[in-house]
């Protein structure tokens, strides 16, 4: 048997003019934009940015002032003679310092921040995209129980005209009152039917209004919409599901991303191995002044200052040499959060693989299924348009009249049930394939 995927699906508005409701693109757009989740990812993705700047920053140099001031008192031996000792002194510096050479260690940082920054946006594309996927679902549930809704009130409806004309004809003595009887407690049934189906469209709606995150979910609603009828295509394979998958789908994405951080961790870390070269500039004077000039007499402040002022450069080396093997324990480590990264990868392919299949696998099936409700609702209704003539005819009881209306209405439920899974397979494979959430 042929597998059969739809070529295109409308969503068509139907006005309304009691309030604005919501469409399926206003739904995703939303949640989007307000889901606390969502929010959150953002947010650590802002940080993991600042960590990149952060990074490159760890380039340029290192630039500190300095200024000592001190007075002390006391006495102290000057010349042969006890004489007090009470002087002022003051320190001025400036240095600058930079890493010359460090295997490579700054670039490797930014390198590595880059690549969590990558791996934190995928991580917020996927859970959008879960979210997105949620909604649609959910959107499509309350589609189908308004479906349902018509379908049980149109029932209790034709239930009620049956009963009025039961009357007629049981008042009349053309039918025992058993008729009458059996006409009533269908209408009770079929309302308690409809009874059920509003509140599923209500709850179907509540829980809608969940995933949106909505204050305000009592005056929520969506607009009445109607699906065009499916249209039947041969499909792609599941290896092509499966192949495209792989390529577009944030989360394996993500877990790629995830092997090329640990791997540039490991090399950070690998840096400490060798040695650090450093540049260094210093700039610096000082100023001393003795409160008892009886000896010595000081220079005034600025005289002292130009003076003594003095500059230094130099160059330092610092050479690992031993640190308990902490470095190479830490490599290890380092490797093992690689082996955990690629570990990772293989698991969400294997799931992500598990997902395609399944979700290939119901298309199908929901497309068979919906190829024989269609069959199975359009007997029903030739069955109950039979039954009705029989029953004007006085051929068949209002029992076996009712059965066929029953029977008719599971019909066409269990055709919208099968219709809105089918679309929601199919949504789900342009998941899976990176297709936009557009309403088409």
């Amino acid at each position: 048997m042929k597998k059969y995927l739809p070529c295109i699906m409308l969503f068509i508005p139907i006005l309304s003019f009691s309030q604005e409701k919501w469409s399926l693109q206003h739904c995703v757009d939303y949640a989007l934009e307000h889901n606390l989740q969502i929010s959150a990812e953002k947010i650590n993705l802002e940080s993991q940015r600042n960590n990149v700047l952060i990074a490159k920053k760890d380039k340029l140099p290192n630039i500190s002032g300095s200024i000592n001031n001190s007075v002390n008192f006391g006495q102290n031996v000057i010349l042969g003679t006890l004489q007090r000792n009470d002087n002022l002194s003051n320190n001025t510096n400036f240095s600058a310092s930079i890493q010359l050479y460090g295997n490579g260690k700054l670039k490797k940082s930014i390198e590595k921040a880059q690549y969590d920054v990558a791996t934190e946006d995928f991580n917020r594309q996927n859970i959008e995209n879960n979210i997105s996927l949620q909604i649609i679902q959910g959107y499509l549930q309350v589609l189908l129980n308004k479906e349902v809704y018509k379908i049980d009130l149109s029932s209790y409806e034709n239930a009620d005209k049956l009963y009025q004309k039961s009357k007629l004809t049981t008042k009349a003595g053309l039918t025992p009152f058993s008729v009458e009887s059996e006409a009533l407690a269908e209408v009770s049934r079929k309302q308690q039917a409809m009874l059920n189906a509003e509140n599923e469209v209500k709850r179907a709606l509540f829980d809608l209004s969940v995933l949106l995150q909505l204050e305000d979910d009592e005056n929520f609603d969506i607009e009445d919409v109607t699906v065009s009828e499916v249209q039947p295509q041969i499909p792609e394979s599941t290896a092509f599901y499966i192949e495209t998958a792989f390529e577009n789908q944030p989360i394996i994405k993500s877990a790629e991303t995830q092997i090329k951080s640990a791997k540039m961790q490991t090399e950070v870390i690998k840096s400490n191995l060798y040695p650090t070269l450093s540049g260094n500039v210093g700039l610096g004077t000082y100023y001393f002044n003795y409160f008892n000039d009886t000896y010595t007499k000081s220079s005034s402040f600025f005289k002292q200052y130009y003076e003594n002022f003095g500059q230094q450069i130099s160059v330092s080396a610092i050479i690992p040499i031993f640190n308990k093997g902490i470095t190479r324990l830490q490599i290890e480590q380092s490797k093992i959060q690689e082996t955990l990264a690629e570990n990772n990868l293989s698991r969400q392919k294997l799931a992500l693989k598990q997902s395609v299949k399944k979700a290939v696998f119901d298309s199908n099936a929901n497309y068979q299924n919906y190829a024989a409700a269609v069959e199975v609702e359009k007997n029903s209704k030739l069955s109950l348009n039979l039954a009705e003539k029989s029953y004007t005819a006085g051929k068949i009881s209002i029992y076996d009249l009712n059965n066929a209306r029953n029977n008719a209405i599971t019909a066409e439920s269990q055709l919208q049930q099968a219709k809105y899974n089918y679309i929601f397979s199919v949504k789900l494979l342009d998941f899976y394939t990176g297709k936009s959430f557009k309403e088409n």
